[in-house]
């Protein structure tokens, strides 16, 4: 992850990042910006590079937390969830133009601690006989709205970590799409 960090920010960033220890008092923030978020926003699914955008910049405006909005693949108990083979040049290359398309999955690093606050709306969005609703139910129960640690059976593998500019566009793009919904 660090080289990630490296290559969208800064050596120094990355350091940061690896000698920051979270608190109990900044998951307590994280979690509290997140639960707002998703209180605040529209219910759209498969909406995680918007969502993950909002999040992280605001953890990243108001907080001493290293905080990046990280984009790559999810497994749940080695089932692939959102998967993509591109490799991280290519990721960072969907990254940079206006097509946010793909397969893979965004998610909020901070300081180490992996957030995912779109996973939940996207899986509870699908019909009930669906497998991704029948999984996130059958391992997580009903009315779940952000992952913030990482239960054992999930595995996040990081491919990119997106850059300021970036996640401005994205949101910007995010709230063209909550205007257009009103």
């Amino acid at each position: 992850m660090q080289n990630l960090i490296s290559n969208s920010y800064s050596k120094e960033e990355a350091i940061r990042f690896s000698q920051y220890t979270i608190s109990k008092a900044d998951k307590e923030t994280i979690a509290q910006a997140g639960s707002d978020i998703l209180k605040n926003t529209p219910k759209l699914p498969y909406a995680c590079a918007l969502m993950s955008a909002m999040w992280g910049a605001f953890i990243r405006d108001n907080t001493y937390i290293p905080t990046h909005v990280v984009a790559g693949n999810l497994s749940i108990n080695g089932r692939k969830i959102f998967f993509n083979d591109d490799s991280s040049e290519k990721v960072k290359q969907v990254f940079e133009t206006s097509n946010y398309s793909w397969d893979g999955h965004v998610w909020v690093s901070f300081a180490g601690t992996i957030g995912d606050i779109s996973l939940f709306r996207s899986a509870y969005s699908e019909p009930k006989d669906h497998w991704l609703h029948q999984l996130i139910v059958n391992e997580f129960g009903q009315g779940r709205g952000l992952v913030l640690d990482l239960p054992p059976n999930m595995t996040y593998e990081a491919k990119y970590v997106l850059t300021d500019n970036q996640i401005t566009a994205l949101i910007k793009g995010f709230r063209i799409a909550i205007e257009g919904r009103n």
